[in-house]
């Protein structure tokens, strides 16, 4: 973990996120010791410690809440968390995805937004706190990536102007090849689009020079 820590720039930030022998845990890891061991390792990040998260499985539903909402007693509120839920009835107009974002922010717990073309509803746009994590699924460089994309930039830029602090913002695509250059369009148009945003890369690699040898 120093390693890690010492050799990444100085406003690197890492997000880990809660392995799945807590998340996926009926208990959320409540009874057990890796919340606390997880959390243990984690602080060695010092600085650069970002925002983790836990991505709750499938079928974790609106009637588990009450366990969401032990974990988040217990959580450390010196570590930045964000959480993901997948279950449909979250995004419904009912009352049980209203109870999940109330519960977040009163525990100052920050959402993750999934951005992905099949399905939409956990695309929520909700925010709890003055962080968030979005989470960006593209489509191998189509057409469409570049669009949303925009249309990103034009709601992370009122979101801003309305007291959103700091957003990260993860590039992924179905190949994962294709990533860096998505993430390398995004940060240009942020940069272009978003009046005073500050980002933490992506930057071109260039190797160090070296002189050539014939053997």
């Amino acid at each position: 973990m120093t390693r890690w820590r010492e050799e990444v720039p100085s406003d690197f930030r890492y997000c880990p996120k809660i392995p799945q022998t807590i998340s996926h845990a009926r208990d959320l890891g409540l009874n057990g010791s890796e919340i606390r061991i997880f959390c243990e390792v984690i602080r060695e990040l010092g600085k650069a410690l970002g925002c983790c998260f836990m991505q709750l499985p499938p079928y974790f539903s609106p009637q588990q809440l009450p366990v969401l909402d032990r974990f988040l007693e217990t959580w450390p509120a010196d570590i930045p968390l964000a959480v993901e839920v997948r279950h449909p009835a979250f995004f419904d107009t009912g009352i049980g995805g209203e109870d999940f974002f109330q519960l977040l922010r009163a525990h100052g717990v920050s959402t993750v937004i999934t951005d992905v073309a099949g399905r939409r509803d956990v695309c929520h746009m909700r925010l709890t706190t003055g962080c968030v994590l979005v989470r960006f699924v593209g489509n191998t460089l189509h057409p469409t990536d570049f669009t949303r994309i925009a249309d990103w930039a034009d709601r992370l830029t009122r979101w801003f102007s309305q007291g959103l602090r700091e957003v990260y913002f993860f590039c992924h695509e179905p190949d994962n090849l294709l990533a860096p250059d998505l993430a390398a369009y995004a940060a240009a148009v942020f940069s272009e689009k978003i009046p005073g945003v500050r980002l933490r890369g992506p930057a071109e690699y260039v190797p160090p020079a070296h002189q050539g040898t014939l053997f």
